[in-house]
């Protein structure tokens, strides 16, 4: 193999290896789930939601959850929240949001039912 074949191959492995390893390092568990910013971001979560469904859901609390710090905050968390409109339907629901500081504040990434 040519030396600028060599450096070539390297130059696209590297950046490919070095992300498969920290990718996970990045992440963090959230040691306090009922810090006031951690609740601030599932309720977003949960409001944002609302305005694209017909059935609303009502936010209860934070069960865990992740963050990374890139540009703000990541948050990829878990929660409980009811359907407003039944009686007893409390789920676990998980949604990713990210907490910039501009041009908006808060955006919703993902939002789904939570696999128990």
């Amino acid at each position: 193999m040519r030396p600028h074949y060599l450096v070539a191959f390297l130059t696209l492995l590297l950046p490919l290896a070095a992300a498969a390893l920290f990718t996970d390092r990045f992440w963090k568990p959230i040691e306090n789930i009922s810090d006031p910013h951690v609740i601030k971001a599932a309720e977003f979560a949960v409001s944002k939601y609302n305005t694209r469904v017909i059935q609303k859901l009502v936010f209860q609390s934070v069960v865990g959850g992740t963050q990374m710090f890139a540009s703000g905050i990541i948050y990829d968390l878990v929660f409980t929240a009811k359907n407003e409109s039944l009686p007893s339907s409390t789920a676990k629901y998980g949604a990713g949001i990210w907490e910039k500081y501009f041009p908006q504040p808060m955006v919703l990434m993902g939002f789904g039912k939570a696999k128990n």
